[in-house]
């Protein structure tokens, strides 16, 4: 038995097309879409849902979104985005993050006649990369930073 849809037209941001083609354009569910038209929901409205505090809109360009919608589409915790949202950042960087301003450079260690990173000596003794800088720039010489065990 092949299932038979109606042709529900929908306009979006003077784009028309059929709920079944908005369905598999968008990768959301012809049910979900049919149930927002049902419900009375504005074409806008079915296309991007409706719009509520939690899920903020963002704009990037011409494209006017709910943070959920980039979350999903760009595969980035929401989590992460409402804490960028939080910290003012524009919308392109809530999406996508912040470029790094400069490179970060390693931190080489010398201890006898091996120079490595700190992340290399983090793995050999199970200590985390960034606690070993911080002793670094505490004032410790390399072996101490390295092989030392803070106070718990």
């Amino acid at each position: 038995m092949t299932e038979r849809r109606r042709p529900y037209p929908v306009t979006h941001e003077g784009e028309t097309l059929f709920l079944a083609d908005w369905s598999e354009r968008l990768k959301i569910s012809y049910h979900t879409l049919y149930g927002r038209l049902i419900r009375g929901y504005t074409d806008s409205e079915i296309i991007l849902g409706k719009h509520n505090e939690a899920d903020p809109l963002i704009i990037l360009g011409a494209w006017k979104r709910p943070m959920s919608w980039w979350s999903r589409v760009f595969r980035v915790k929401p989590t992460l985005m409402r804490e960028r949202l939080k910290r003012g950042l524009q919308h392109e960087f809530v999406v996508f993050g912040k470029p790094r301003s400069k490179p970060v450079k390693p931190v080489y260690l010398r201890v006898g006649d091996v120079a490595k990173t700190c992340g290399w000596w983090s793995l050999r003794t199970s200590q985390r990369a960034t606690t070993i800088e911080r002793r670094i720039k505490d004032g410790l010489c390399p072996v101490d930073a390295i092989f030392a065990v803070d106070p718990e």
